[in-house]
C-alpha cells in the first residue's frame, strides 16, 4: 500500500542516503533538510510503501522576482519568458525513489503532489535535470506536461566546486553534466 506524508526528521537518514545514491556523496546535507523543515516556502514530501520509506520529492516557491538567487541571468530570462503571467515559481528540486521501488509510479506520483500544490497557487512550475538518455525524472516530467525549455551547460559546475560534492555520474567535483531546463 502507498501512502504520502509530509518529511519529518524521522526520515533523515533515508532521504540522505537515498540522495547519495540518486545524485552523489554530499549533494543533499542535513544542513538541507534542517532548511525543508523550517522555511514555509519549501515543500518536502515522502513515499512509504507498507510503511516503509519509498522515496522523497522536494520543492520550493519563489518569488519571480527572486529568481537571481537561484539562476544564473540566463535561466532567469528563460523562465520569465515562458511565465509571464506568474509572480510565483514553483522550483521542483529533487525527487528520487528507492530502486526496488521504482516502476511502480511512485515518482511520477511525487511530481503529480507538487504539481497540484503549484497549481493551486496558481504558480509556474520548472525542474532542472540531467540531461541523459538513461534520466528517468525527465520522462515523469514529460508525463506531467512539462517540456523542454533550455538546456544548460555544465549546470552544477560552479556548485560542485564550491560545495563539493561527488556527482552521481562525473564523481569527485567538478562536475561536467548538463542539464535540461524544463517546465509547466
Amino acid at each position: 500500500m502507498l501512502s504520502f506524508s509530509n518529511f519529518t526528521r524521522q526520515y533523515y537518514s533515508d532521504v540522505l542516503l537515498l540522495a547519495e545514491n540518486a545524485f552523489g556523496a554530499n549533494y543533499l546535507t542535513e544542513n538541507d533538510l534542517n532548511n525543508y523543515l523550517s522555511n514555509s516556502h519549501q515543500h518536502s514530501r515522502i513515499a512509504l510503501f507498507n510503511h516503509d520509506f519509498a522515496g522523497f520529492s522536494f520543492y520550493r516557491f519563489v518569488k519571480s522576482d527572486d529568481l537571481d538567487d537561484y539562476f544564473s541571468s540566463d535561466s532567469v530570462k528563460v523562465i520569465k519568458a515562458n511565465f509571464p503571467n506568474h509572480e510565483l515559481i514553483c522550483i521542483r528540486q529533487q525527487t528520487a525513489v528507492i530502486e526496488k521501488f521504482r516502476n511502480k509510479g511512485i515518482a511520477e506520483q511525487l511530481v503529480g503532489i507538487g504539481v497540484e500544490d503549484a497549481k493551486q497557487k496558481n504558480a509556474g512550475i520548472i525542474s532542472i535535470v540531467w540531461n541523459s538518455d538513461g534520466c528517468m525524472m525527465k520522462n515523469v516530467l514529460l508525463k506531467h506536461n512539462f517540456k523542454v525549455l533550455a538546456e544548460l551547460k555544465n549546470y552544477w559546475y560552479a556548485d560542485s566546486l564550491t560545495k563539493k560534492y561527488d556527482c552521481a555520474v562525473c564523481g569527485k567535483p567538478p562536475c561536467c553534466c548538463n542539464a535540461l531546463l524544463m517546465g509547466v
